[in-house]
């Protein structure tokens, strides 16, 4: 239903002429999107049905018990390692801080006014989840089983805010599209915050996959800032870009 209602939305947007302009990248996207609706839809099902499923804390138990959360696993890793790596499979804006994503122009550039907007992102997601996990701990709603649901919600509104609508670009980064966006890679480290509070083998990975991503992007604004900005990176202008991904965002102003 959820993914039904975002065709709807995007259709609405995109008549018949404009299909053949769509970029690859922004498809590839709605094949991600509609896949992780699908693993939040069969998450929700084992949740009510089947949670010991969804108990990573409990793993091993047979390939039979786990194959969900190795399902889950797999795809999250997979991205986070396409992260870590130059490649034309992720955008351009999650990949600028590689040489091949570099088109300059001067490598005179100051990022402090970003930097202030991504700390006010960083204090509102660490007060955010601290108060919701508390509550959710009162209420005893907050288990392995829930965590993993949070996760895969996070994962699909992942690319809802790259495709359709961002809160953090609206309201704090005000930056003109994903491809300028100074905190593009911090998707995977908030995505894995509900599990910092479950250790295990599961959690550890996907959350030391997510701080090596973080730590690879918070690097190469350090050392390489111009790289950041479209007054000294042409490859983040709107006539540079290939990626498209801001179509349906464009046509909703």
């Amino acid at each position: 239903m959820l993914f039904c209602g975002i065709l709807r939305t995007c259709t609405h947007h995109i008549n018949a002429k404009d299909v053949f302009s769509i970029s690859k990248i922004f498809i590839n996207h709605l094949w991600a999107l509609g896949f992780r609706v699908v693993l939040l839809g069969i998450a929700i099902s084992l949740y009510f049905y089947n949670p010991n499923m969804l108990n990573f804390t409990a793993m091993p138990r047979g390939l039979a018990n786990d194959a969900f959360l190795l399902l889950c696993w797999i795809t999250l890793v997979t991205s986070m390692m396409f992260r870590l790596f130059p490649n034309k499979r992720v955008p351009m804006g999650a990949r600028k801080h590689y040489s091949t994503g570099k088109n300059l122009i001067s490598d005179d550039v100051s990022l402090k006014p970003i930097h202030k907007k991504a700390g006010h992102v960083a204090l509102v997601w660490v007060v955010f989840s601290a108060l919701m996990f508390f509550i959710m701990h009162l209420l005893g709603v907050l288990t392995p089983t829930f965590a993993i649901l949070v996760v895969l919600f996070y994962a699909v509104c992942d690319v809802v805010f790259i495709l359709f609508f961002c809160p953090f670009q609206k309201w704090f980064m005000r930056n003109h599209c994903c491809t300028n966006c100074r905190i593009y890679n911090w998707d995977f480290i908030m995505m894995m915050t509900p599990l910092i509070i479950f250790p295990s083998v599961y959690s550890a990975t996907f959350i030391a996959a997510a701080i090596a991503v973080l730590i690879r992007w918070e690097f190469s604004i350090a050392k390489s800032p111009h790289l950041f900005s479209v007054k000294t990176n042409k490859n983040l202008s709107c006539i540079n870009c290939e990626d498209k991904l801001c179509y349906v965002k464009r046509k909703m102003r």
